[in-house]
């Protein structure tokens, strides 16, 4: 493999790395929040909304919805579980959030 395109894929994976610790850090406030039973039913609630609209005009894969109506109607503590997973799962997760409203 030619050197340049090496160095490039390494950048692209590093700038990805970068990315997926960013979503991370900022899923983990909302986490902290579900675990401290702050804004819990505000935060389920505009999940669930983000969802809907996903659904309703197909913004999202209907595997992403399916599971995230899994996780959030498992209660508070499984959605921090996911929100700071840092498997390939947490990461597929993080990037398909119906969090976003509380990531700015």
């Amino acid at each position: 493999m030619p050197p340049d395109l090496l160095q490039a894929r390494r950048i692209a994976r590093q700038q990805q790395e970068e990315r997926d610790c960013g979503r991370l850090f900022a899923h983990a406030r909302i986490a902290s929040n579900l675990r401290a039973g702050r804004d819990v039913d505000e935060i389920i609630a505009a999940a669930n909304n983000q969802i809907e609209l996903w659904r309703r005009h197909r913004l999202c894969s209907h595997d992403y919805i399916d599971e995230w109506r899994n996780v959030i109607a498992s209660g508070p503590q499984r959605i921090a579980d996911v929100l700071e997973e840092r498997s390939a799962y947490g990461i597929r997760m993080r990037q398909n959030t119906p969090f976003a409203r509380y990531l700015a």
